[in-house]
């Protein structure tokens, strides 16, 4: 109730003139015919409840639905500017990505198949700290391979790893890497990189015995369900849809291409917030999905910031609008869906109970309404309202 949405709070500020105006219409009836049961009954039907009970009552039945969902509305203003919603901006790490790299391609060279490189470099990579050490020993894992610890590790920051195994040297890193050891690469080999690199993707070289013997691709892989998100969300009318990243130019155009949409690359914190400030002078009603302490700026310059909850920072969450508990992107059409059926709802009740209220106070004028039966009416047209916000409580998806 503190966050009024702007509808609610216009039939409130309705519901200060409505009253007096009916006060007025019953004093006049009066003195007209002269018979008080009209007048009375008049006050009785014209009393505004359904009026005031249509917004408030859908607000609490659509953000019950949401948080059944495991989406937290912090308030019925920002329920109903989700209805209004028009370009959506994205953050793409945690986003629309699972937010930590993946093993995407294994290639290999010298005869070595694909799981003898993988288990050779997860050996190279096991005492690394590294982000995409712990991608390569995730893969090795999920292959059924065990992973033996090194005799000896090197790690060369920001080029790759040296390390002794069972007699046989492992480097893994690079192509700068493999050039200070003094292994060859060929030119086929280099165009295979550069095509890697135009995908988005990290690659790491992998020699044995100062042999080059492969190579592994390393990508922040999309989440599975992110077109098919995307798609729902433009059959809700939302077109204008924008990956805002600080990736650099490959990787946001990978991303952007797999799902169809606009991006921006290489945008700092303060450009995020001009951007959403961008689109929000063009009159737009604009919300931000994000989940990192970078994303929050953006978040609170959005008319509606949107978290992915259980991945996000707490910052992020804080500083959010409306929270997703759970980091199924594919909530998001559900939350445009349930938010613009909220505002049909709303103006079904409003629209209802002005023209019941109006031909209430008309027939009760005329004296075709008892006193009696106007208090029934009068009941039954907030019971209406109420039965139809409840249809908001139906789970939709």
């Amino acid at each position: 109730q503190a966050e009024k949405s702007p509808i609610q709070r216009l039939m409130d500020r309705f519901a200060r003139y409505f009253i007096p105006a009916i006060l007025l219409i019953a004093l006049a009836t009066f003195v007209i015919t002269e018979e008080p049961i009209r007048a009375i009954t008049i006050l009785i039907v014209a009393c505004p409840c359904a009026l005031v009970l249509g917004t408030p009552t859908a607000v609490v039945a659509a953000i019950g639905n949401a948080a059944r969902q495991g989406i937290l509305i912090k308030g019925g203003a920002f329920l109903e500017q989700m209805g209004k919603l028009k370009p959506l901006l994205m953050d793409k790490t945690g986003t629309l990505t699972y937010g930590k790299p993946k093993v995407v391609e294994i290639k290999t060279f010298d005869g070595l198949d694909e799981k003898e490189a993988l288990y050779w470099t997860a050996v190279a990579e096991k005492r690394s700290e590294h982000p995409l050490a712990r991608a390569i020993l995730e893969r090795a894992l999920e292959s059924g391979l065990t992973i033996p610890h090194p005799d000896s590790f090197e790690n060369f920051r920001g080029m790759g790893v040296r390390a002794q195994w069972n007699a046989r040297t492992i480097i893994v890193g690079s192509s700068e890497m493999m050039k200070g050891e003094g292994i060859e690469i060929s030119e086929s080999t280099k165009g295979w990189l550069k095509l890697k690199e135009q995908e988005g993707t990290t690659s790491l070289f992998i020699a044995l015995d100062h042999h080059l013997s492969g190579a592994i691709s390393i990508a922040d892989t999309l989440r599975e369900q992110a077109k098919k998100t995307i798609d729902k969300i433009r059959e809700e009318g939302v077109s204008e849809i924008w990956m805002l990243t600080g990736d650099n130019e490959p990787v946001a155009n990978r991303i952007g291409k797999e799902l169809g949409i606009n991006y921006e690359a290489k945008l700092l914190p303060e450009e995020k917030v001009m951007r959403v400030k961008d689109w929000k002078s063009k009159g737009h009603v604009v919300a931000m999905v994000g989940d990192g302490v970078n994303d929050a700026p953006a978040l609170a310059a959005a008319d509606i910031g949107i978290a992915m909850g259980a991945v996000g920072t707490d910052a992020a969450i804080e500083t959010a609008d409306i929270a997703l508990m759970t980091d199924e992107l594919e909530k998001i059409p559900t939350l445009i869906r349930l938010s613009r059926k909220a505002l049909r709802v709303i103006k079904e009740n409003l629209v209802f109970a002005i023209v019941f209220n109006t031909a209430m106070v008309l027939l009760s004028a005329q004296g075709w309404i008892t006193m009696i039966l106007g208090a029934v009416m009068h009941q039954a047209s907030s019971l209406l309202v109420i039965l139809n916000s409840m249809r908001l409580l139906r789970r939709f998806t």
